[in-house]
């Protein structure tokens, strides 16, 4: 087993001790190979594109920086290389690692056992700055996924400007002092879906950059929003609010997508009365309850027929269609074109 430089830290330094993710960030264009694919100076972005060598397996990694906050690597592949462990520094940023496929395995300084990180999750951590982290990857199994880096300060101002609730895992990070702090949870089909768009950004140049931009906080929304840390590590859904209510029944829609969930089925799991879900969630997303879980079951659709190149017929059952006629009729509508020419209309 090799220790040192990890597989995307080997591809984008030639010698020299492995860098955090702060130096790897300063300057995109110092990425050896890489190919820089957008920058604005003014908004400070930038992003560039890896191909991982031949010698080491087929891969690719994305890299954007976008701004001097938010980092994003999106990366997809399959190693050959021996097993390795790289030594992840601690530069007290907030990582969030969506792992759509493939096995981490952490090593938690003070901690009896190792931590094993298996897609499909999300893995979030904090390494106060000197806490450093071991990290083993295994060979020949595919390897994607997309990490999201900032500050903690930056995630507290993001949650102020936009009026979220103050996301409880800031305040365990605090309590825990010089200690590292992570959890797992599953992914969420929203959580699943912008990951594979980002994975499979569809523009090029300045526009890429944008989107990408888009998602990250697409997703830091969702979490921020989405969840709450409990001290058991469990995530749920708080239930206080109306608010809090509607944005429970929109992720309830966004998640149950091997069905049609009947609308008084989630107002009973939010606390609220059938008639008054309808009114409000209207009011509030400007769509019917029934029209949004719709608009997420197509898009999930198109997502399995585009990107996991799924069978018409396995697609339908995935979304909770008992018929493929019924399913090609619903999407036909929705999109404006049939199912199986999906990866046409893509490109």
């Amino acid at each position: 087993m090799q220790t040192g430089f990890g597989l995307f830290r080997n591809e984008v330094f030639t010698s020299g001790p492995a860098r955090g993710i702060r130096s790897l960030f300063t300057d995109l264009r110092a990425v050896q190979r890489g190919q820089i694919f957008a920058e604005d100076p003014q908004r400070d972005t930038q992003g560039t594109r890896l191909m991982a060598d031949g010698n080491l397996g087929h891969a690719f990694c994305e890299f954007y920086r976008l701004g001097r906050d938010l980092y994003i690597i999106a990366g997809d592949g399959i190693y050959d290389a021996a097993p390795r462990t790289e030594i992840l520094q601690g530069e007290g940023l907030i990582e969030f690692h969506l792992r759509l496929a493939g096995t981490l395995v952490l090593s938690i300084p003070g901690a009896k056992e190792t931590i094993t990180v298996t897609g499909p999750c999300m893995l979030m951590l904090h390494q106060p700055p000197g806490m450093n982290v071991p990290e083993r990857t295994l060979p020949r199994s595919r390897d994607t996924g997309v990490s999201l880096f900032c500050r903690p300060e930056y995630l507290a101002e993001l949650a102020e400007r936009n009026g979220i609730p103050t996301w409880e895992g800031l305040e365990e990070i605090k309590s825990l002092g010089n200690k590292v702090w992570s959890r797992q949870i599953s992914l969420s089909p929203t959580l699943l879906y912008v990951a594979n768009s980002l994975l499979r950004n569809p523009y090029q140049g300045g526009i890429r950059l944008m989107y990408a931009e888009a998602a990250a906080l697409g997703l830091l929304c969702e979490i921020l929003s989405g969840f709450v840390v409990h001290k058991r590590g469990v995530m749920s859904q708080p239930p206080e609010s109306e608010a809090r209510q509607l944005d429970c029944a929109r992720r309830l829609l966004g998640s149950q997508l091997s069905e049609s969930p009947r609308t008084r089925d989630i107002a009973k799991a939010v606390g609220m009365s059938e008639s008054k879900l309808k009114r409000a969630f209207k009011a509030k997303f400007g769509v019917t309850v029934f029209n949004y879980g719709l608009e997420c079951r197509m898009r999930y659709a198109l997502e399995l027929l585009r990107c996991k190149r799924k069978p018409v017929g396995q697609v339908a059952h995935a979304v909770g269609y008992r018929h493929q006629s019924s399913f090609t009729a619903a999407f036909q509508q929705f999109f404006g074109f049939l199912p199986n020419e999906a990866r046409r209309k893509m490109h």
